[in-house]
Parts: C-alpha cells; sequence; structure tokens
C-alpha cells in the first residue's frame, strides 16, 4: 500500500508520532549501513558473536533513529562512534537519541571506533559487564 510522504503516524492515543516519508528514508539509510558496516562495526559485531550475544544491526525506533546494534535481551542500544560524534551537532542528536532510548527502556553503552578496532578484549569485558549490571536493574 502507498502512503503520501505528508502522512504521519500516530500513536494509540492519536498523538502525532512521526512523519511516515522520513521514516521510510530512516529504514532505507539502516539498511544501507547494515550492507556496509564499518571496519569498527565489523570488528564489533565479530565481539557479539563470539559471546553468542542475539543482536541486530542498524536497529530503528521511533521511525526516526538508528542503534548501531540492538540486542534482544535484556534491552541495550550499542553505538559505535566515530570522529563525527565530536562535533557539537552529532553530541546533541546522540544525547536526543539516548533519551529516547531511555523512555523506551533501552539502556545505551557507546565505544569509540578507536576502542574497538584497538582494544576489542576490554570492549568485551565492558559490554558483558555492562549487560550483568542492566540484568540486575530489570530485576
Amino acid at each position: 500500500m502507498y502512503l503520501p510522504i505528508k502522512t504521519a503516524g500516530y500513536d494509540n492515543m492519536g498523538k502525532k508520532k512521526y512523519n511516515i516519508g522520513k521514516a521510510r528514508a530512516v529504514y532505507r539509510f539502516a539498511d544501507e549501513n547494515r550492507n556496509n558496516p564499518t571496519l569498527a562495526e565489523q570488528k564489533f559485531q565479530n565481539i557479539l558473536v563470539e559471546l553468542k550475544i542475539k543482536y541486530k544491526a542498524q536497529y530503528c525506533f521511533n521511525g526516526k533513529f538508528i542503534l548501531d546494534f540492538y540486542l534482544f535481551n535484556p534491552k541495550v542500544g550499542v553505538e559505535i562512534d566515530g570522529y563525527t560524534h565530536l562535533y557539537h551537532k552529532q553530541k546533541r542528536r546522540d544525547c536526543i537519541k539516548e533519551a529516547e532510548c531511555i523512555l523506551k527502556g533501552i539502556r545505551v553503552i557507546r565505544f569509540t571506533n578507536d576502542e574497538v578496532l584497538n582494544h576489542s578484549s576490554s570492549v568485551a569485558k565492558k559490554l558483558v559487564d555492562f549487560i550483568r549490571d542492566t540484568d540486575l536493574k530489570s530485576e
């Protein structure tokens, strides 16, 4: 079914959630990113596979946000930050995304490209500790 670009999505209270056209663009962008991961994302995927953690790469939510990785149980979002995340505008977007994650019950952990590429064992340990801590908080 075709939906016009200016149609909005609505929540169960009738409140406008997001622009469907924008949501489609976000999902397309996530698909492109999923098919062309960065080196750091590839290495992080290997860490997740080694740890036998169920995940989805380039996870979309709210029709406007993408998490680099979403871990299903417990609800954890993982962001792998490249150099663009050092800029003020991107830091602001990251804060907004994290606030939306908190509202959805998703805890977020961030790693830099350098951490993932050069210190993968430390990243794996931090991730396992973060997941364990998240599990304890959700009980």
